[in-house]
Parts: structure tokens; C-alpha cells; sequence
């Protein structure tokens, strides 16, 4: 997110939650309180999460290819998805589904449907490589969501599946990740990587397809087993970057004590000891050398976020988010950090992690605005600071998640 837009979205904690298709199918999620909820105009949740799938999936093939992205005879075609897309996330914006515990899917829907406002807009406006650029970074939308927690189906068109084929192996796997097709989203970054080909112009892509593998093994699957299958198949990879050796065998060290832990009960002392230890790795094996840990966190946070009642300890959970957010080296990932720690404060003003919060947040702005003609904070962003600081010290207003 660029700095001129990012904090237009900073302080916002009530945010609306689009998701992109994550109609969980879960223990939780499919209880007749949740699956059967519909909005002001009497539309399901379902109903609308299958018209986005609908429209991303046009979209989306469309975009892959700035030629059939600018024909003249597939402007109607993506203008009416467009339209449709943009209308429906409005809708969903407004659905009783946004009223969860967990904070992260509003947050995602904030940004998305600011991302769909400007696609569409640019779009009229004539920017088309500029839309279809928003178009294929959509798909971020739908990894992080779904990737969050190990909740949620599989799904897919087949109309797209036909012409998958026709895709690069990392468009496939990135198209597959965001639909939740895991299995086979793994195969195609697996065959990726034993092509080769990672000379210089293809380190970041190499990069985002091995975080987006991970994405799917550690956060979904929460499997070791899987997790090491893909780490050895990025091993053999001919000409694989030093940065990269160096942290497969930090990966590698952690995997095995992953392996070996004898419980899978998690509390929050356990994730603190973690995300301490991923700074460690840092220093060991670069800054991806992390990830594993990282991503191990977040996982476990957000489904530990649902379930605390104690509020020190969900004020914790949430510094922890911001922190493990903080950390991560993933491009996939929206920018979430600031906006857990500000509904740290927000939440829980009146307890310490509150304070915590605040100094990791005003600590992530400053970053944010320096450069090397100095530090600029715009004055809107310093306001918003400056009224957060504030309730730290006035009156101890309670606002729930």
C-alpha cells in the first residue's frame, strides 16, 4: 500500500469484511446462527461470496493477458464484472457476517474494497493496465484470507480450470492458492522449482513462490510433514540464491523441532518465546529465515483470538498480531500490523499492552516516513497518532472487538 494511501485506512477499526470467498465450512461457521444469516436486502452470505468468485474468475483470467485485457470486444465484458464486483463488495460490506471476533477479515475488506473503488475508476478513466495490475493484485485479497486460519472449503470454476494450462506455473499456483485448491496450488510451485531457471530477474518470484507455499503448508495445513516435503523439493533446486540456502537451513532446524513437539496446544507464552526466537533466525539466516515461526504465530493467534475471554490476554493476542505481522517477510500479505495495534489501543486503552501497542505503532510510522532526506510524517498521520496517545491518558473508554 502506498504511504500517500495507507494511512487513509489507518484508525479505522471498524472496518467491513469481504474476505473473498471465505464462507467458512467449519465447526464454527456452519451453525445455523452463521451459514443462514443474510443482509438488509435478504441475500446470504453465500450468494455473494459466489458472485465474487464469479467475477474474479473472469477477471482474472483476463488479466493475466494485457492483450485480451485491452481488446476492444472484452471491454463490455470486464466493465460488467467490474460493475458487478464493485456493487457486490459494497453489499458485503454491510452484511451481519462482519460482526466476528477476529478483527483481520474487516481489515481485509476495507482495503479490498478501496482496491475494487480504484480499479473500477481507473478502468473508466482509460488506465487500463493500471486496473488490470489491481485486478491480478486481488488475489493477495483472497491468499491472505484464506491461508489466515486452517478453516474453510475448496472451491474453484471449472471454466478456469480448462485454461489453466495455458498459465505460467506461478500464475497457477497463485490462482490455485487463492482459491483454496492447496494440493494441487503445491504441485505447481513444487514443478516450479525443480525447472530452475532462478536467474537474477526471477529472485522475486522465486521468493513469493516459496512464501506462498509456505503460506499454505504452515498456515493452512499446520503440517511439518508437508512443510518439509516442499522445503527439501526448494533444496535441489539447481542455482537456488545464497539468501535462500541460507534460510532453508534455518527452515530446516525449525522443522524438526517442530516435529518433535509433543503437544499441539497453544497459549500465548509459547507464541511470545516463538516470534522472539524468529528474530534470532533473522540474524542466523537472513530475513526470511523466520518465516516458519512467523507464520507458525499468526496462525495460532487468530485462532486463539476467537476463543479468549480474559481481556489482558486478548489485548496480548492482539500485540502479538501486530508484532508477528511486523515480522513477516511475505509480499503476499496486506499491511495488518498498525491496524492490530491500533485496535489494541482502541479495545483495551486502559491496560498496559495498550501502551505496548502504541509504541510499536508510532515505531512502524516513523519507519514508514523515512528516507534519506529525513523523517516526514504528513500532518493527518501525526493528528491520528497524536489522538491515539491521547487515550491512553484520558478517560478509560472500553471498546470491544
Amino acid at each position: 500500500v502506498k504511504k500517500d494511501s495507507k494511512f487513509i485506512y489507518f484508525g479505522v477499526v471498524t472496518l467491513v469484511l469481504i474476505g473473498l470467498s471465505c464462507q467458512q465450512k467449519t465447526k464454527v461457521s456452519t451453525t445455523p446462527q452463521t451459514s443462514k444469516i443474510k443482509d438488509a436486502t435478504g441475500t446470504t452470505w453465500k450468494i455473494q461470496m459466489r458472485r465474487l468468485e464469479q467475477d474474479l474468475t473472469e477477471l482474472y483470467y483476463l488479466a493475466l493477458d494485457s492483450q485480451k485485457f485491452n481488446f476492444p470486444e472484452n471491454e463490455k465484458k470486464i466493465e460488467e464484472r467490474l460493475v458487478d464486483l464493485k456493487n457486490v463488495s459494497d453489499e458485503v460490506s454491510h452484511s451481519p457476517m462482519t460482526q466476528i471476533q477476529d478483527p483481520s477479515l474487516r481489515f481485509i475488506s476495507y482495503d479490498f474494497k478501496e482496491q475494487m473503488d480504484l480499479t473500477w475508476s481507473s478502468f473508466k478513466e482509460g488506465k487500463k493496465e493500471f486496473s488490470r495490475y489491481n485486478v491480478l493484485h486481488i488475489s493477495s485479497y483472497c491468499i491472505e484470507c484464506h491461508t489466515r486460519t486452517s478453516q474453510g472449503p475448496s472451491f474453484g470454476s471449472e471454466k478456469i480450470s480448462q485454461q489453466l494450462g495455458e498459465l505460467s506455473l506461478l500464475d497457477q499456483g497463485e490462482y490455485l492458492t487463492a482459491v483454496r485448491r492447496f494440493d494441487e496450488a503445491l504441485l505447481a510451485y513444487e514443478q516450479y522449482f525443480r525447472n530452475g531457471n532462478l536467474d537474477f530477474q526471477n529472485l522475486f518470484k522465486a521468493e513469493k513462490a516459496a512464501q506462498a507455499a509456505l503460506a499454505i503448508t504452515v498456515r493452512y495445513l499446520k503440517s511439518p510433514v508437508k512443510t518439509e516435503k516442499f522445503v527439501l523439493a526448494i533444496a535441489s533446486t539447481p542455482d537456488l540464491p545464497l539468501y535462500l540456502q541460507r534460510s532453508i537451513g534455518v527452515w530446516k532446524k525449525d522443522l524438526r523441532s517442530w516435529k518433535a513437539e509433543k503437544t499441539t496446544k497453544m497459549n500465548l507464552k509459547t507464541i511470545r518465546q516463538r516470534l522472539d526466537l524468529a528474530n534470532v533466525r533473522r540474524f542466523e539466516g537472513g530475513g526470511l529465515a523466520g518465516e516458519i515461526l512467523v507464520m507458525r504465530s499468526l496462525s495460532d493467534l487468530h485462532d486463539l483470538l476467537v476463543k479468549l475471554t480474559q481481556k489482558d490476554e486478548k489485548a496480548e493476542a492482539l500485540y502479538l498480531l501486530g508484532l508477528a505481522y511486523s515480522q513477516t517477510e511475505s509480499r503476499l500479505f496486506v499491511n495488518l500490523e498498525e491496524k492490530y495495534f491500533e485496535t489494541c489501543i482502541r479495545s483495551f486503552p486502559q491496560l498496559n499492552w495498550a501502551n505496548k501497542c502504541f509504541e510499536k505503532l508510532e515505531e512502524s510510522v516513523i519507519m514508514d516516513y523515512s528516507g534519506s532526506a529525513g523523517v516526514f510524517i504528513p500532518a493527518e498521520v501525526q493528528t491520528k497518532l497524536e489522538s491515539l496517545r491521547a487515550l491512553l491518558k484520558g478517560p478509560k473508554k472500553r471498546n470491544q472487538l
